[in-house]
């Protein structure tokens, strides 16, 4: 039997309701194991019988009008973006003899799986960064590996891909200090964007700086905060050492008119004195 291949995207995105179970599959799919289920980031498992909602039974292959897939209960949370992707096997294993009886139906099927690759295909290439059709040529092949290490992606003045130092990027810095010891709690800095920037991964390339005059008695953390949300932390030793970190180890981007704060331990440390901070991002 031919199965249709319409012209439909490979890949289908659903934003769940608390307790969904069944999301439909809007196209054309041989296999069970052709799908690729995802909750959020995490790939779940198929199972035919889903014990839990990290797995899916999968219903309708071999249809022209596509099936769908059904988690395990509890089902999905509020809010979770399952994504459903086609992933036919680039494969053939239907060899057609050279005399005898025409396999009519494995050349339907053979047509049908070439037609649904090269429908897979468009969709990642509809997900990639690629030149506009009325663009002009542009070399985006990237240097090396030791080349592009602990570098920038930029383009130059032809539009062609180039590494480029974190330092020789526009940069963006501030600074604040305090010459006596912070209350409780207290806010020590309150910077607004005037422009995006991004602080890079832990404050560093380009890095921040610190300099204590009076060390604290135990380890000193400052609390940085984006409109209220924490991205990081500013540590200070006993010995005077900094510590920069932002959450998670990732850049941190601000927009125009962002709030960043920081802020004292919630208890006092009567010691430290005179501290001077910059930090330094990138726009």
């Amino acid at each position: 039997m031919a199965l249709k291949i319409n012209d439909t995207a490979a890949r289908r995105q659903y934003t769940a309701t608390d307790g969904q179970t069944v999301f439909s599959v809007p196209f054309t799919f041989f296999e069970v194991d052709e799908l690729k289920v995802y909750n959020d980031g995490t790939i779940l498992t198929y199972n035919p019988t889903p014990g839990n909602a990290t797995e899916y039974s999968v219903a309708g292959a071999n249809n022209d009008l596509g099936g769908s897939i059904t988690l395990g209960a509890p089902g999905a949370a509020l809010g979770d973006v399952i994504t459903i992707l086609h992933d036919v096997p680039v494969e053939r294993l239907t060899d057609f003899p050279l005399s005898g009886p025409f396999q009519i139906e494995s050349l339907n099927i053979e047509l049908s799986k070439i037609v649904a690759m090269i429908r897979q295909m468009e969709t990642t290439l509809g997900r990639v960064i690629s030149l506009a059709v009325s663009d002009v040529s542009a070399d985006f092949v990237l240097p090396d590996k030791t080349e592009r290490a602990n570098k920038w992606l930029a383009f130059d003045a032809n539009g062609d891909v180039v590494m480029r130092d974190a330092n020789s990027l526009p940069s963006y810095s501030f600074g604040f200090f305090f010459t006596l010891s912070p209350a409780s709690n207290e806010v020590v800095c309150i910077h607004v964007a005037p422009e995006a920037f991004v602080i890079p991964a832990n404050f560093a390339s380009p890095a921040a700086r610190g300099s204590c005059g009076t060390n604290p008695l135990a380890s000193y953390i400052l609390s940085v905060t984006r409109n209220g949300s924490a991205i990081g932390t500013i540590t200070i030793s006993t010995g005077g050492v900094f510590t920069f970190a932002t959450s998670g180890g990732i850049d941190q981007a601000f927009a125009a008119g962002d709030v960043l704060r920081i802020t004292a331990p919630a208890v006092a440390d009567t010691t430290i004195a005179n501290v001077a901070i910059t930090i330094r991002g990138v726009r």
